[in-house]
C-alpha cells in the first residue's frame, strides 16, 4: 500500500498544522541531544552564549510542544503561534549571530 493511504506523506507542505510542529518538536530535541552528547561524551563545555542558544533551543521546543497539542484551527490561532515560534527563533538567530561574530575576532 501507499504511504498516503495512511495518511503519511513525504511531502512536508501536505502535512498538518500539528505534524509541521511535531517535526520542528523533534528537530529542536534533536539539536539539543547533539549538544548534550558534544557536552559529555565529546568533552567540549559551553560557553555562556553556548547555554543562551541551547535556552533558546528549548524555548522554541516547548513551543512547538504547546502549538502540536492545541493545534488550533482559526487562522489567527495558528499565527500566534507561528510569531511564537518566530520570535524564539529570532532571539536564538541573534544569539548566534553574536557568537559568531566574537569568534572572528
Amino acid at each position: 500500500m501507499r504511504a498516503s493511504a495512511y495518511g503519511l506523506s513525504f511531502n512536508p507542505l501536505a502535512w498538518s498544522f500539528r505534524q509541521r510542529f511535531l517535526a520542528g518538536l523533534a528537530g529542536c530535541a534533536g539539536v539539543l541531544l547533539y549538544a548534550l552528547y558534544t557536552q559529555f561524551f565529546g568533552g567540549l563545555t559551553p560557553c555562556p552564549l553556548c547555554t543562551l542558544q541551547r535556552g533558546a533551543f528549548i524555548a522554541l521546543g516547548i513551543a512547538f510542544l504547546i502549538g502540536a497539542v492545541h493545534a488550533p484551527n482559526a487562522r489567527m490561532g495558528r499565527a500566534g503561534y507561528v510569531v511564537l515560534c518566530l520570535l524564539c527563533a529570532g532571539l536564538g538567530a541573534a544569539v548566534a549571530i553574536r557568537h559568531v561574530w566574537l569568534q572572528q575576532l
